[in-house]
């Protein structure tokens, strides 16, 4: 069973760092070879390629020049930056 738990973001770099995490997740543990094939994912509608009605995009969005920025961002993901999201990833109590 996984605890869920709230994780106050203070700083902009944090949250994008945060939103890359979660839009590649799927591909990072081998669930689909791109973030936009991820059918449960917003990513799509932070590209503009779909018009959900859940995200709010604008916080994310508003770092970057386009959409098309914001997918250089999440496409670039180095394991390096993993340390820019330790502590994210939920413990399994299993």
């Amino acid at each position: 069973m996984y605890k869920r738990q709230a994780q106050y973001i203070e700083r902009d770099e944090y949250l994008l760092h945060v939103s890359r995490y979660i839009h590649l997740n799927p591909v990072l543990i081998g669930l689909v070879q791109r973030p936009e094939d991820w059918e449960f994912s917003s990513y799509r509608d932070y590209l503009g390629l779909r018009r959900g009605s859940l995200p709010v995009s604008d916080v994310v969005l508003g770092q970057f020049a386009t959409a098309d920025a914001y997918r250089t961002f999440v496409e670039s993901y180095a394991p390096a930056d993993r340390q820019d999201i330790a502590g994210l990833a939920f413990d399994n109590d299993e």
